[in-house]
């Protein structure tokens, strides 16, 4: 067909349309169609209008024909996805919609999530933002991938949620997806730090009151809602929205009862009391005309469900659901107060006993005394990893013959005396915090104690950063027969736990307190003054926790670039840079050459075999292994300067330069070639786009 005028083969490819939608009747089979496409690599045409004709036509055999869709392979849907660089809205469209139709294939969700061609689309739609039908596409696809939990957390980072919340400036279908796809993405936690929560929380809060013609609509906004106030931030950012306003007027409009309707206002019921439970949410719904209108709801609802959610609302926020409303204050001093004004005047009926406080203060007793029983067993596990191994092995620094090397010492134990000595204090305050409550009969309170812990816990970024080197340099020690015979005798002689579970246990530590502080503040109302410390400690402990990790990425980020670094010679300048990362590592085939994808940078390498005799030791061996093979710089791009990246055969690319120079890369197969291309495509995406944005600064 190639070798015919552009217009006759669009013709042509117009003639296989009509008969492939009419293949049943005349008895064709169309799925051999699509090998033959890519084979004559027509697809490849610069012909916009010939491919456009081919696009449409593998969009309707998928629609047409599933047993199609094993047709469509890694390779040839990386070849369908650069043609979203085409400057062509019509192309993109029809890329989208056989995307949606081959949606449910293996192929192309691990081509889209694992691949980051995800963010193809996404710059395609970004080019074209007046083009409502791509839009609407492009937001359709994301939201059907967001059904399934593990691509969320890939596709946040490729930064393409936000689609989701461009798309509530829309209305339509388009809006729908978008509600649709952040409920999704909220819902998974372990994505939320690759999301802008508070802008997608704005957001939310003021399109809320659009949505409550339409009960999908409705729901996907107040979940999406709800599972970002478990965050102290987004609820701050709410209130600044007028949340609270919001919810109090929807709540009070009469629209009928219908099922429809109170399940509408029973989900409002239920984020008031997800909002509760931050402590500015709490004060913000006191003081609103919220707790009278939920006490309508509460005593003459004929819809089971809103009657429920109205009274635990109310409960959790300290108010009678039979009475008037109690004006609570957070942080008010024990014995000090008795009835308020409100309560006062009320008419003399005595106060029915709040159901749940016998039950809330048991609880609360419970948590404490874990609290402090986990604290004593992690401080006598911080006392074991001192006084068993580190002291031991420092001491035998000064012999001829020491355990371990003072370098392994430091990389195995790192900060655990001052660990060590910053929970010993914890320790004594709390355990005399719980002592004095025992002795006086009254409820503990630990909110302040945990607050003073929770300023130090930044202490812990070294000791988790370096926790793998410290698992490599401990398992280098084991090697040797003499420091494994002296960790078997002090595991006897001190503790039942492996010097490996001892190590592990600060990192464990922070995620446990959290565990506990949450399970602490569920149990306390808003009046007792122990509330408002005891979200500040939890508040702290949860951003310490965001930036432990985000320490031990970057460091892990920083540490692999390092290994290179010193693996590496003949390279002009410092490899290592803060902005720098590795993306992805390629043997070439043959073995003899590396190429290194940086975020801003591709390095091909020379690499040297290592020499491993048959009967080296196995410490020798096992060092080799971990320092990896020599590498030499040969060609190193800039990922700013390439200008095109080509498919020159079945298992090879070609980068060029904007300065001439051309680098071809054979890998071993064509499957790793695929993946490498899409990943060079999206990084050089990505450098072109910081350049943009730096120019137009």
């Amino acid at each position: 067909m190639s070798k015919y005028p552009p217009s006759v083969q669009e013709n042509m490819i117009a003639a296989l349309q009509g008969v492939v939608l009419h293949a049943e009747e005349v008895g064709f089979d169309p799925v051999p169609l699509v090998g033959a496409l890519f084979k004559k690599r027509l697809i490849q045409s610069s012909h916009t209008a010939f491919v456009l004709h081919q696009i449409s036509l593998l969009m309707n055999i998928a629609a047409l024909r599933e047993d199609s869709h094993g047709e469509f392979t890694s390779r040839r849907l990386r070849l369908v996805s650069e043609l979203f660089l085409r400057e062509s809205a019509r192309i993109c469209v029809v890329i989208c919609m056989l995307f949606e139709n081959l949606i449910n294939h293996d192929q192309l969700q691990h081509h889209l999530v694992q691949h980051s061609a995800a963010k193809l689309i996404v710059a395609a739609s970004s080019r074209f933002p007046d083009h409502s039908e791509l839009q609407h596409h492009v937001c359709l696809i994301l939201m059907l991938l967001s059904y399934t939990t593990q691509f969320v957390a890939p596709l946040a980072q490729q930064g393409v949620i936000y689609v989701g919340v461009h798309a509530l400036n829309d209305s339509g279908e388009l809006f729908a997806n978008g509600l649709r796809l952040i409920a999704n993405a909220t819902a998974c936690r372990g994505a939320w730090e690759s999301m802008d929560l508070q802008q997608m929380t704005d957001a939310l809060v003021r399109v809320l009151d659009r949505t409550v013609g339409d009960s999908d609509s409705f729901e996907n906004c107040v979940v999406s809602i709800a599972n970002l106030c478990a965050n102290r931030t987004c609820v701050l950012t709410a209130l600044e929205s007028g949340l609270v306003d919001i919810i109090c007027g929807l709540l009070q409009q009469e629209r009928g009862s219908s099922v429809e309707t109170s399940e509408a206002h029973a989900k409002i019921c239920r984020l008031a009391w997800k909002v509760a439970f931050i402590r500015e949410g709490c004060e913000h719904l006191q003081r609103s005309q919220l707790p009278a209108a939920m006490r309508s709801w509460a005593a003459a609802a004929s819809y089971p469900p809103l009657q429920c959610a109205a009274r635990e609302a109310l409960e959790r926020l300290g108010v009678d659901t039979f009475r008037g409303h109690r004006q609570l204050q957070f942080g008010s001093k024990r014995g000090g107060g008795g009835e308020s004004a409100a309560e006062a005047g009320s008419g003399g009926a005595p106060k029915p006993p709040p159901r749940e406080n016998s039950k809330m203060t048991f609880k609360r007793k419970k948590i404490v005394e874990e609290i402090l029983s986990t604290e004593e067993t992690y401080v006598s596990a911080l006392i074991v990893l001192s006084k068993a191994f580190l002291e031991p092995i420092r001491a035998s620094l000064a012999s001829s013959k020491p355990l371990m090397g003072e370098g392994a010492m430091k990389a195995v134990f790192g900060p655990v005396e001052v660990l060590l000595e910053l929970h010993k204090v914890f320790l004594s305050s709390l355990g005399a915090r719980v002592r004095e409550a025992r002795e006086n009969e009254d409820d503990i309170v630990v909110g302040d104690v945990f607050l003073e812990l929770a300023n130090c816990l930044k202490l812990y970024n070294a000791y988790i950063s370096s926790y793998d080197q410290a698992v490599r340099a401990l398992s280098e020690a084991m090697l040797s027969s003499k420091f494994k015979a002296f960790v078997e005798d002090q595991k006897e002689q001190y503790s039942s736990l492996s010097i490996s579970s001892l190590l592990i246990t600060p990192i464990q530590r922070i995620p446990r307190y959290t565990l506990l502080l949450q399970q602490l503040s569920e149990n306390l109302p808003p009046s007792h003054e122990d509330c408002t410390a005891v979200g500040r400690a939890l508040d702290a402990v949860l951003d310490v926790m965001e930036y432990l990790e985000a320490q031990k990425a970057k460091n892990h980020a920083m540490n692999e670039v390092l290994e290179i670094q010193q693996r590496l010679s003949g390279f002009d300048g410092v490899l290592v840079q803060p902005h720098r990362l590795l993306i992805r590592e390629a043997v070439m085939s043959g073995g003899t050459s590396v190429v290194l994808l940086f975020s801003d940078l591709l390095l091909h390498c020379s690499s040297g075999k290592r020499k491993e005799k048959e009967r080296e030791k196995e410490r020798e061996r096992e060092r080799e292994k971990e320092r990896g093979q020599k590498l030499h710089a040969l060609v190193s791009l800039p990922l700013s300067g390439v200008s095109a990246v080509a498919d020159v055969g079945a298992d090879a690319l070609q980068v060029s330069s904007e300065h001439r120079r051309v680098l071809l890369l054979r890998f071993p197969s064509e499957d790793l070639r695929d993946h490498f291309l899409v990943a060079l495509q999206t990084a050089v995406f990505d450098t072109r786009r910081k350049h943009d944005t730096i120019k137009q600064q």
